[in-house]
């Protein structure tokens, strides 16, 4: 599957606006439901088309929804997606450079 990762940020920069409530309902109208079928790093070619020199971890849903980690609100790089499992276990699965 090959993923044009400038033409997903350019859209996700249009959703939207900076209030929290309003991105609330961004995020559930597109993940509610969503399931990941895959997941993998960024390949070093889809990380220098956007000029990062780390790799984060991307998740595939099925509707080809992508999600990634990025350092900063203006894509300044890739980075480590936190979370935490369902037990509250923290999560980490870190940038590759």
């Amino acid at each position: 599957m090959k993923i044009n990762l400038a033409k997903v940020i350019r859209e996700a920069r249009t959703r939207g606006s900076s209030k929290s409530a309003e991105w609330g309902k961004v995020a559930n109208d597109i993940l509610v439901g969503c399931e990941v079928v895959s997941a993998r790093y960024l390949t070093k070619e889809e990380a220098a088309s956007l000029g990062w020199s780390c790799r984060p971890l991307m998740l595939i849903m099925h509707d080809g929804t992508v999600l990634y980690a990025t350092t900063a609100q203006e894509e300044g790089d890739g980075a480590t997606l936190i979370g935490q499992t369902d037990k509250g276990e923290p999560l980490a699965f870190p940038a590759m450079k």
